[in-house]
């Protein structure tokens, strides 16, 4: 950095003096121009780049025209700055100019634009359009391919920017091939100890060890720390890497006595070479840590877990995922130990962190990303419960809590903030909606930063950035939340509260919040193979209780049964809504099942419910699916008939209810029979169905809905208003947007 701050004075010098002689529109001007531009951009000061790129632009078009390489090269200039500053909308629009500038000036399959399609490919990726990243990479590569022949080393870089970008999406598998070919070529045009090929081994490693192939992937990893270790010295920050990688390989395998030297010297050589409080110090403390509490020697762990927390702490929000796992490594640790004060100290200290990420990923992010996030980041979520469950079960306090963070938490990929921006905005003042799109804007800049720090940005610039962007966004959020009712709304969702939502019940009314989680084994330190069911029951008067309805293996078993029995019964009656299956005669099913299904979900709540007469269901995983009103008591009445039911995807949606209802224009809109297409995307995940709305997977007609979109309009009075009744293609999301 302060070779950097030295050579600022003397590039000023140097502009000063080509604007005296040259004049401030000639084009040697703009490589001056240009030169401390990018000076500025090394010390992160992005602010005072971007005129000087501007400037430089808008010389070379006046001198050069608009099709002139130099001005492909100024706007690849201004798109990596924006690139820089997770400015990914702006980043886009430049690289894609310099592109099509280029094209035109060099042809379409000269070799040379290959940089400018890895520099997009780079900027997709980073903004996780991984689709266009692939498209600009596979370009590139069959540029280069075609114009330089299949071995040049360029050729590689382009193999290995496919293999990074396949596996980022956890695609390890198709990763393999690009790697391996990557490396050969390398090795032949380079040379076996070449510093690219030791990249290579490294990268085509740590893909085999994600997939398993453990003993493939050994031999790789010391071969690149070889060849490190001799270019570059026993003590470089890339020899440490490789160690550390060789040492988590060790660790997979389960021999820690193996994996223990590599990380201590990984961390020693980190140490020496980046200092005590460097980052990837945290990150070796941290994977040394592990090892201790599977070896049962527990001290030697928790003095590692907390410097390396005290680290990070310093940019939590540069590194909110390893903080979160760090705090979660603690809260587990002190479970082992039978701690569990400690354990949900640390658990909930995690959730919160976690929280914020949530908030900063979410705020611009598809839904399918959201969908991915949770699942991978479940797993606070259930310890945190699974400790409620099994130590604090006549513990209100931490019952209470439970219940908040299941608020909080599901659903949270349906956010109203993600699925009602469009509409917020549409209904905004003029002035309001300018600033709600400027609000967009900083949220899908800090969730990209957050998610994908530039390569070439320093640790001070990247907190730097996100910092100011925090700031931008809680003032803009504080004035729009003055400004319209809708926002504070949509606001709202992010503190909610168990006391909050208390108060949005009726009298005598009750909310069961329904929630599988998978049970956490605290004398063992592991994840149980098993699921449970749990149901949070909270009263108007703000009293919450957790009922454990058990096994979810057996409580599932027992719905499929009631809810075949249902569709059965349906058949009988000649209402098909679904084929019927093989080998079933239409006769009066057994109401058995829904006897025993209510046993099972509804009989373990009736105590807690009291004197309730209106019950709001918010089901999970198959419950969704469970018709609660015709469960069946001891006494063959109906649920329904001793209950009103009302059901929401989660009581989170209730603190969106409060206020003002909105007033619909129109008397009637009847949605029946969608022509499902024959497949939605399939999310890849077994845990994928913890929503209905969120199962992947082939949908059948609803042909009894389109029977009763011909009987209810008659029932519906008539004020003068439109009425619409949609089915089959005219069914769509967007036509009831």
């Amino acid at each position: 950095m302060g070779e950097y701050t030295k050579a600022e004075p003397l590039l000023l010098r140097a502009l000063a003096i080509r604007e005296k002689v040259l004049g401030p529109e000639h084009p040697d001007l703009a490589y001056s121009l240009n030169n401390l531009a990018k000076q500025y951009q090394k010390l992160g000061m992005y602010e005072k780049a971007e005129p000087l790129y501007q400037r430089a632009l808008a010389i070379w078009e006046k001198a050069l025209g608009p099709n002139h390489r130099q001005v492909g090269t100024a706007l690849n200039n201004l798109g990596g700055l924006y690139y820089n500053m997770g400015a990914y909308d702006k980043a886009e629009s430049f690289l894609l100019r310099a592109l099509a500038t280029d094209e035109k000036a060099l042809g379409p399959g000269h070799p040379d634009l290959a940089f400018d399609l890895n520099d997009l490919g780079q900027m997709y990726l980073s903004a996780g359009e991984y689709a266009k990243a692939e498209a600009m990479s596979q370009r590139a590569l069959a540029i280069r391919e075609k114009a330089l022949g299949s071995d040049h080393p360029l050729v590689a870089d382009s193999l290995q920017n496919l293999a990074v970008l396949y596996f980022a999406i956890s695609d390890y598998k198709k990763a393999l091939p690009f790697y391996t070919r990557a490396k050969a070529i390398r090795e032949k045009a380079l040379g076996p100890d070449h510093l690219l090929v030791a990249q290579s081994l490294n990268s085509f490693a740590f893909s085999l060890d994600a997939l398993g192939a453990h003993k493939e992937a050994e031999p790789l990893y010391q071969r690149a720390l070889v060849i490190y270790e001799k270019t570059l010295g026993p003590d470089n920050p890339d020899v440490a890497r490789v160690l550390n990688n060789l040492g988590g390989l060790y660790y997979n395998m389960g021999e820690y006595d193996k994996a223990e030297p590599l990380y201590k010297r990984s961390l020693a050589i980190r140490e020496k070479s980046l200092g005590p409080d460097h980052v990837d110090v945290a990150f070796s403390l941290n994977n040394l840590a592990a090892l201790y509490p599977d070896k049962g020697e527990y001290a030697k762990a928790e003095p590692l877990l907390q410097r390396a927390l005290a680290i990070l702490e310093k940019t939590p929000n540069l590194h909110q995922s390893t903080v979160t796992a760090i705090l979660g490594n603690l809260a587990s640790l002190a479970a082992k130990q039978q701690n569990y004060q400690s354990a949900v100290y640390y658990s909930k200290k995690g959730l919160l962190q976690q929280e914020q990420e949530i908030q900063d990923i979410f705020s611009f992010t598809t839904e399918e990303q959201k969908l991915s996030f949770i699942q991978s980041n479940s797993g606070g979520y259930y310890f945190f419960l699974s400790l409620i469950r099994q130590q604090f079960l006549t513990d209100r306090n931490m019952i209470r809590n439970g219940l908040e963070l299941v608020l909080h938490r599901k659903g949270i990929v349906f956010d109203a903030q993600a699925r009602t921006g469009e509409t917020i905005k549409s209904r905004l003042p003029e002035a309001a909606r300018q600033e709600w799109d400027q609000l967009s804007t900083l949220r899908r800049q800090l969730s990209n930063l957050v998610l994908h720090k530039p390569g070439n940005m320093s640790l001070d610039a990247h907190k730097e950035a996100v910092a100011s962007l925090h700031r931008q966004i809680e003032a803009r959020e504080q004035h729009l939340e003055r400004e319209s009712a809708l926002v504070l709304q949509e606001l709202q969702q992010r503190t909610i509260t168990v006391e909050a939502t208390a108060k949005t019940l009726p009298a005598n009314s009750t909310l069961v919040e329904f929630v599988k989680i998978q049970d956490y084994d605290f004398a063992k330190g592991k994840w149980a193979q098993s699921w449970r069911y749990l149901a949070f029951v909270l009263t108007a008067a703000g009293d919450v209780t957790l009922v454990d309805l058990g096994d979810a293996k057996a409580l599932e078993s027992q719905a499929q049964r009631a809810l075949q029995d249902i569709k059965v019964s349906m058949q009988s009656r000649n209402i098909q809504l679904l084929k019927k299956p093989e080998g079933v005669q239409p006769n009066q099913p057994s109401m058995q099942s829904l006897k025993d299904l209510y046993s099972q979900v509804w009989a373990p709540l009736r105590k807690v419910l009291g004197s309730a007469d209106k019950v709001v269901v918010s089901p999970d995983g198959l419950l969704n699916l469970v018709p609660f009103a015709a469960l069946i008591d001891g006494e063959g009445r109906a649920l329904v008939e001793n209950y009103r039911l009302a059901y929401v995807s989660s009581g989170r949606e209730l603190i969106g209810s409060v206020g003002a209802p909105i007033q619909p224009d129109s008397d009637l809109l009847l949605v029946a029979n969608p022509a499902f297409g024959k497949r939605v995307q399939d999310s890849g995940s077994a845990v994928a169905s913890v929503r209905s709305r969120d199962f992947r997977g082939v949908f059948d007609p609803l042909p009894g809905t389109e029977r009763e979109a011909q009987e209810i309009p008659p029932l519906v009075s008539d004020k003068g208003g439109k009425r619409s009744v949609l089915v089959e293609s005219q069914a769509t999301e967007g036509s009831v947007k």
